[in-house]
């Protein structure tokens, strides 16, 4: 049971990090924003911290199904 808690709870907080970068994403494409000093653009390390908590994400959904469907057999481990 506490398993299955624990799954939820890092589905639910990932989610929301999840959805708050990418709103963020969106945001620093259409501004165009860049550093300071060297004048780079912020957007590809937005987009690959959107990719890799996005996969982050995915990874949690599959390890609750799999925390699901282990406890629907109702035999113990």
């Amino acid at each position: 049971m506490s398993e299955i808690v624990n799954s939820v709870l890092a589905v639910v907080v990932t989610g929301f990090l999840a959805w708050r970068l990418l709103v963020k994403t969106g945001e620093i494409v259409d501004e165009q924003e860049y550093t300071q000093i060297w004048e780079l653009p912020f957007w590809p390390t937005a987009v690959i911290m959107c990719v890799g908590i996005c996969l982050f994400l995915l990874t949690l959904i599959a390890r609750l199904i799999e925390d699901l469907c282990g406890s629907a057999g109702g035999a113990p481990e």
